[in-house]
């Protein structure tokens, strides 16, 4: 019995060891070292900008946001202009994407998230 209570109590001290170096590496990025050092769009576009034109072959838009507001626009091409309005296809983005907009709808008090979504399309 004794033995058992050991090993239990070896593994809830493993376990929570385990689980805070998770946390605290997935809070930090992993092995993912950061662009910048700091916050700022404009620093963050340029590196992202430098990354680019080293490593990526195809067309590329990215807007860094704060607060609502568009702080930088990125725009990059090969081949084609690429600008605000071009349309690329998004994949699974769309899924987050379509998820802010529905919880700042209802933020705003505009939707329900009990109310069926058949009652606000005709």
């Amino acid at each position: 019995m004794k033995r058992i209570i050991q090993y239990l109590l070896a593994f809830i001290v493993l376990s929570i060891s385990w689980s805070i170096i998770v946390f605290f590496r997935a809070l930090n990025g992993w092995w993912h070292k950061p662009f910048t050092e700091s916050n700022d769009a404009e620093l963050f576009a340029i590196a992202v900008k430098q990354k680019i034109e080293t490593e990526f072959v195809g067309n590329f838009a990215m807007s860094v946001m704060k607060g609502g507001t568009v702080e930088k626009e990125l725009f990059y091409s090969k081949n084609k202009k690429v600008d605000k309005k071009t349309i690329f296809q998004v994949s699974s983005l769309s899924k987050f994407v379509s998820a802010v907009g529905v919880t700042k709808l209802v933020e705003m008090g505009k939707i329900n998230l009990d109310t069926p979504v058949s009652c606000y399309f005709k």
